[in-house]
C-alpha cells in the first residue's frame, strides 16, 4: 500500500479547513493513518486509489467529502501542438506513450515535492517499480523544439538530465541490461 506524507500547512491550503477537522475526517475516505508528527501525518492508502497518493488527490476528497466543493472538476482538453517520435526499438519495453501538456500552473516548493512524490509512488504503486509503467515530468518552457524523439540509451551512453533547470551530463548505468531497462 502506498504511504504519503500529507504537510498540514499545505494540506489546509488546499482543502480549506482546518488539520483537527482533516485528522478527525481522512480515516473516513479510506485512509490509514500511519503517524502524526508535529507538521505531517504519514498516510496509507490502498494501490487502488492512485488519485489519493498526493496531497492534492486527497484535499480533492477531502473537500467532496466535506461538502466544500462537491461534483467533478471539468478540465479544457485541446491539442498541445507538440508532437512525439519514438524510436521502434522501444516498443518491446515501451508499448504505448501517452503524454499531457499541463498549462497555467504555478509550482512552489510545497507543490513541487508533492509531485515528485506522486510520481515516486505512482511508480511503485502501478508501475510496479517501473517495470509497466515510467512518468516522466518536465518543464516544457525548457524543452526544444516541440518535437520529441524517445530513444534507447544503451550501457555507457552519455545523455543530458536535467532536473530543476540544472544541467548535468550523465552515463547511463553499467547496470542497463541490453533491452534499455535497469537492474536494481
Amino acid at each position: 500500500m502506498a504511504v504519503i506524507t500529507l504537510p498540514f500547512k499545505y494540506l489546509e491550503r488546499l482543502t480549506r479547513t482546518d488539520k483537527k477537522t482533516i485528522l478527525d475526517r481522512i480515516p473516513l475516505i479510506g485512509s490509514d493513518v500511519e503517524r502524526v508528527e508535529e507538521d505531517h501525518a504519514d498516510v496509507e492508502f490502498f494501490p487502488d486509489r492512485p488519485d489519493l497518493f498526493s496531497p492534492e488527490g486527497v484535499a480533492r476528497a477531502m473537500r467532496g467529502y466535506l461538502g466544500i466543493e462537491t461534483g467533478l472538476p471539468s478540465y479544457p482538453v485541446k491539442p498541445s501542438g507538440i508532437s512525439f517520435t519514438v524510436d521502434p526499438k522501444l516498443a518491446d519495453i515501451r508499448p504505448v506513450l501517452g503524454a499531457a501538456v499541463i498549462r497555467g500552473v504555478t509550482f512552489d516548493d510545497e507543490s513541487i515535492q508533492s509531485i515528485m512524490s506522486l510520481q515516486e509512488s505512482l511508480h511503485w504503486a502501478v508501475g510496479r517499480g517501473r517495470s509497466k509503467v515510467a512518468i516522466g515530468i518536465h518543464d516544457l518552457d525548457t524543452v526544444r523544439p516541440r518535437s520529441i524523439t524517445l530513444h534507447r540509451a544503451g550501457p555507457g551512453s552519455l545523455f543530458p538530465l536535467i532536473i530543476l533547470r540544472r544541467c548535468q551530463w550523465m552515463r547511463s548505468s553499467r547496470n542497463t541490461r541490453k533491452d534499455g531497462t535497469t537492474q536494481r
